[in-house]
């Protein structure tokens, strides 16, 4: 059965130093605004339907589908006033992606631990040269929920599952119907998340959940949040990283954070694979 809710922990990996150390020496976490993200098509920032934004197409799959609604549901959406209708949805889409920001990481299962994940350690933490770091994701959900309180803001489960499939989340026909006729879900807030949410097949490795910060007030692409004690549970350094600053990290993990657990990776002999030795 498949757990619901956020991890209990996350792990991110830094190929850039001074970045690993923001959390464990500043005690923040840095959110990147969504435009700054690697991957052009995360999130995707277009608007599309499964019936390709046909205003006939949307019609006739009502007609067939909710035969003693169509009249009702026509006079809600008038081929005249559709074009303007798009529209507004593309607008309304790309002006909520504007004022989200994102903190990454890796979901730390019983059975899979991101710290094994050699393409992780490569793509992410600079071939080895760099830092990851486990943090206890309801701490950092806790953290974010506090920053909208102290804004007169009630947004909760800021932390968001990332699926994995080959195909760009649409809206459907079906969804804009049950909204307008049956007062369901709005198709766009539907969508929305489902967009945001979904990435391609190829990033299934990441295991990807996303804490999801909201802000229309901020103008800069990146934002940062203080942590609350015990957040950041162990450093995992990479085998190759330079010694000055893994000396660097470790105390100031122990000086933040004094239950810290510090491990040292190192290459497994005979096998394509990692150790890591615990650190007093």
């Amino acid at each position: 059965m498949e757990k619901t809710g956020p991890p209990s922990r996350v792990m991110r990996f830094y190929g850039n130093l001074d970045y690993a150390a923001e959390p464990v020496g500043f005690k923040e976490i840095t959110f990147l605004h969504v435009d700054k993200l690697n991957d052009p098509f995360d999130p995707y920032f277009f608007f599309a339907t499964d019936f390709n934004e046909d205003h006939s197409a949307l019609m006739k799959h009502v007609q067939q589908n909710h035969k003693s609604e169509f009249t009702k549901f026509k006079k809600l959406f008038p081929q005249s006033e559709w074009p303007v209708t798009i529209a507004k949805i593309d607008e309304h889409l790309k002006s909520a992606l504007k004022s989200t920001f994102v903190f990454s990481a890796s979901e730390i299962k019983e059975n899979e631990h991101p710290k094994d994940n050699l393409y992780l350690w490569s793509h992410y933490a600079d071939g080895h040269r760099g830092a990851a770091i486990e943090f206890d994701a309801a701490l950092l959900g806790s953290a974010l929920k506090k920053e909208y309180e102290r804004h007169g803001e009630k947004k909760l489960d800021p932390w968001i599952k990332i699926k994995y499939c080959d195909k760009v989340p649409q809206i459907t026909a079906e969804s804009i119907y049950q909204y307008y006729i049956k007062n369901n879900e709005h198709p766009l807030s539907d969508g929305l998340k489902r967009i945001f949410s979904t990435k391609r097949e190829m990033w299934r490795i990441e295991n990807e959940w996303r804490l999801v910060w909201r802000n229309d007030h901020i103008k800069r692409k990146t934002q940062r949040l203080k942590l609350i004690d015990n957040s950041v549970a162990a450093l995992y350094l990479g085998y190759r990283i330079p010694e000055e600053a893994r000396e660097s990290l470790i105390s100031d993990a122990k000086y933040n954070f004094p239950d810290v657990k510090l491990f040292a990776g190192k290459m497994a002999k005979g096998k394509f694979a990692l150790e890591f030795d615990e650190l007093p």
